[in-house]
Order: C-alpha cells, then sequence, then structure tokens
C-alpha cells in the first residue's frame, strides 16, 4: 500500500511544477496560406498562477497544450469554432469558453494570462474569475502580440 500512495504522490506532484514551454523561441509568424488562417494563443507570464499546461480545444479538437511563457501556432480552416481552455491535470473542467469566426488568410493573437482583478483589461473576449486571480482571453493586435511572442517558447502540440 505504501509504494502505492508513494506514486501517486510523486505523479500528483509531477502536474504541479512550472509547466514551462520548452520548445524553440519563436523566430518568426508561420508562412502565409491562403485558404486558412494563421491562429496563435499566448501565454506571457512565467508565473501566472497556474501550475498546469492549458489544453488548447478548437471545437472539441486539441491543438496543444499551453505552457507558461509559451505559445502555440496552427492553422485553421475558415468557420465558425467553439473555443476552450482547460487545464491538462482538470480534463472535464473548462476554465475559458467562447466562439469564434475565423476567415480565409486571418491572423489572429488569442493572449491567455492572469491578473487581479484591478489589473484586467477592460475589454476581453472572456473571463473567469478564480481563487488565484481573474483569468482572461484578450485578442491582441497582430503587431503587438508578434513583438510578445519573440520572448516565447513553443509548447507542446498535440
Amino acid at each position: 500500500m505504501r509504494p502505492l500512495f508513494i506514486f501517486v504522490f510523486l505523479f500528483g506532484l509531477a502536474g504541479c511544477m512550472n509547466p514551462a514551454a520548452t520548445g524553440p523561441k519563436f523566430s518568426g509568424v508561420m508562412s502565409s496560406n491562403k485558404d486558412e488562417a494563421q491562429v496563435y494563443f499566448y501565454r506571457p507570464l512565467e508565473h501566472d498562477g497556474g501550475t498546469v499546461c492549458l489544453k488548447v480545444l478548437l471545437n472539441d479538437i486539441e491543438k496543444g497544450c499551453l505552457g507558461t511563457k509559451g505559445f502555440l501556432g496552427f492553422y485553421g480552416k475558415p468557420g465558425n469554432y467553439q473555443i476552450k481552455i482547460k487545464p491538462d491535470a482538470f480534463p472535464v473542467h473548462t476554465l475559458l469558453e467562447f466562439d469564434v469566426n475565423i476567415a480565409r488568410n486571418d491572423k489572429r493573437m488569442f493572449k491567455i494570462s492572469i491578473a487581479n482583478s484591478i489589473d484586467v483589461p477592460e475589454v476581453n473576449l472572456v473571463t473567469r474569475y478564480t481563487a488565484g486571480g481573474t483569468w482572461f482571453i484578450k485578442e491582441m493586435p497582430f503587431s503587438s502580440a508578434q513583438q510578445e511572442l519573440y520572448k516565447l517558447n513553443e509548447s507542446i502540440g498535440p
């Protein structure tokens, strides 16, 4: 019984470590694809109150797990999408959710962050209050988001 307890404890502890993105540094946006949109999600803070990787799902299809100081970039076909952000330690729990329409050749940048209630930007796609702070997703202008991306590492893809 004791070895099982130790295994479960260590497994749980591993899930609570800082999930910093460890992929290559951002080196520029993906090449343009006229039939699909370029979609980026990024999480710029190192200590954002999260101890888990955040799964990014488009219409319930996982696109990757976003770590702290990390980004995910992928192509998306034109259409309406339901976006869900789920902590990887709690697969049934949805932290943030919103709908978005993506057009051909779009360039969309979504910043996921956490702040105390005083520092939360006024205009967000979605906001959720938690004990650790207020999580929010803000769509960012392409040029300013691109500058933030240069400080980040790629996160884990699907």
